[in-house]
């Protein structure tokens, strides 16, 4: 779990620092703590706040202790920047991480950007985040990855054709081009793409539209759970008894008490992330979590991701004297690739100064849905 930090025995590579040696260093975490995806906002804070502990325990950086300061963003991009502009003009943070969703980034990261602080989102996975930025960086998967690693899903569980439905959030209209373009370059067959509101209370028109297209498997571009469980049940009410493939969200806890029982009539519930059960990192930081927090059987990689955002922001900050701004960047972009928390096992973390996307290659890992639980799929999506 532990980035290879030498943290405590780091010198300075950059003259100055980020407040006096005896001050601590703050990190900001942005999160949605409100609404829709409170559950897992609330999950990776917890976990940021785990890993800054153990590296405080550990002689901090430097001596100096980690401090990490939590906004809540309200899945609202307005309210993300209002939170990031506190953050770095009234609490003087050296570094954000977060929050959440592509919206939310791409409004925060604008700010960020223009204020030269460094920010790690360890969940959005548009594109165009790190596109061109100079203090943006990302510690979780990219959309198109996600959707390539989709069509390679539904081809080699055995299904020659597909349909897909997306949500009318900016996550869906988002995913929709990437996946469809997915679909052209690996020769899959994706029919036509249908639409669905976000937070839908029905979705059986849409689910019929897909239904007079006979698909061999359905896939889901959404950015809320309980709309991938009404699908679900939709397509056995409908008799469309084909495998069902989501981005992470069909996995939640809303989506698998919705569709629950629906789930276990479909020949298959598959999804894709960057979460390895196997992994000892894994293991550890869940085990870690269980003795803080409400127990959990398993974390969101969102979790994962931010402890990684962490680790990279506090080994940096031990080449810096604790500084953030161009000097973090500069660190940020020096290190060597190390394996990263979240993942597959073996999966490598690295910033370039031409790449501030962490992920490399063969870091996503296939799940399918078994007795109402995530467990591994046993499918090569390579």
């Amino acid at each position: 779990m532990v980035l290879a930090l030498s943290v405590a025995a780091c010198g300075s590579d950059s003259s100055g620092g980020g407040g006096s040696s005896d001050d601590p260093i703050t990190i900001g975490f942005l999160g949605p703590l409100t609404g829709a995806s409170a559950q897992t906002a609330e999950q990776a804070k917890n976990a940021a706040e785990i890993r800054v502990a153990q590296i405080n325990a550990d002689g901090g950086v430097d001596g100096r202790d980690l401090e990490l300061k939590v906004y809540d963003s309200k899945l609202d991009p307005a309210v993300a920047t209002q939170q990031a502009q506190r953050a770095i003009s009234q609490d003087k943070v050296e570094a954000l991480i977060g929050p959440l969703t592509s919206t939310e980034v791409l409004a925060a990261g604008e700010l960020a950007e223009r204020l030269k602080t460094v920010l790690i989102t360890y969940s959005a996975a548009t594109e165009a985040i790190t596109e061109g930025k100079e203090y943006i960086f990302r510690t979780s998967p990219l959309t198109g990855d996600l959707s390539t690693a989709m069509m390679r899903l539904g081809q080699r569980s055995g299904a020659a054709t597909g349909a897909l439905l997306y949500d009318n959030s900016s996550f869906g209209l988002g995913a929709k081009g990437p996946v469809e373009a997915a679909a052209e370059t690996e020769g899959f067959q994706l029919l036509d793409s249908v639409e669905y509101p976000v937070g839908a209370s029905d979705v059986s028109a849409q689910v019929a539209a897909i239904v007079k297209q006979k698909p061999a498997a359905v896939f889901i571009a959404g950015a809320a759970g309980a709309d991938y469980g009404l699908i679900g049940k939709a397509m056995v009410e409908q008799g469309l008894l084909v495998p069902l493939i989501g981005f992470s969200p069909i996995v939640s806890a809303d989506a698998l008490k919705i569709g629950e029982s629906a789930y276990s009539k479909l020949p298959g519930v598959y999804t894709i992330g960057c979460v390895d059960f196997t992994k000892s990192a894994y293991t550890e930081l869940v085990d870690a979590y269980n003795k803080d927090y409400s127990p959990v059987e398993v974390l969101p990689e969102q979790a994962l991701q931010a402890v990684d955002a962490i680790n990279w922001l506090a080994e940096s900050f031990g080449k810096t004297s604790g500084k953030g701004g161009e000097d973090l960047v500069k660190a940020l972009t020096s290190l060597p690739a190390v394996e990263s928390v979240g993942g597959r096992s073996g999966a490598e973390q690295q910033f370039t100064s031409d790449d501030h996307d962490a992920y490399g290659d063969a870091y996503i890992v296939p799940y399918k849905v078994v007795d109402g639980k995530l467990a591994p799929a046993d499918i090569d999506i390579d």
